[in-house]
């Protein structure tokens, strides 16, 4: 198993899993989960099923979500069947989802937020060796 694999989880194709799922990494569902879902990239297959909400990072829905939607990035795709309130920062749509329900465009997160302030703290080392640390303009 790949490093980069150890935080993910695959629920196959006729597996039911019932209570909250946390998927630190990558989360590909082809069955259902009756409950909650919380993770950073989650995939819903054309066969999956999520009875409950669905909060995550990166989110592609090809099949079915039932109850509430709050992603990062959310793309739903053409077999996509979405019923609830959905939030969203970046949505991609395709020809033939269907969405029942209310779509809200949501602010950036506060960990996003910090993520990005922090993406201006740089350290510089100059010719004498000598470190210096300071915020960057952006």
């Amino acid at each position: 198993m790949d490093s980069s694999d150890k935080n993910d989880l695959i629920v196959g194709e006729g597996v039911r899993l019932v209570g909250e799922v946390h998927a630190p990494g990558l989360l590909r569902l082809h069955g259902t989960i009756e409950g909650d879902v919380q993770g950073d990239d989650v995939r819903v297959g054309p066969g999956g099923r999520i009875e409950g909400s669905l909060d995550g990072r990166n989110v592609d829905v090809e099949g079915h979500v039932n109850e509430r939607i709050v992603a990062k990035t959310l793309a739903l795709r053409s077999s996509a069947s979405v019923s609830g309130s959905v939030e969203y920062e970046t949505l991609e749509i395709e020809a033939g989802a269907q969405i029942e329900g209310t779509l809200n465009k949501a602010e950036p997160r506060e960990t996003d937020q910090a993520d990005a302030s922090l993406a201006y703290l740089t350290t510089v080392q100059d010719r004498s060796g000598a470190v210096t640390s300071g915020e960057q303009d952006g």
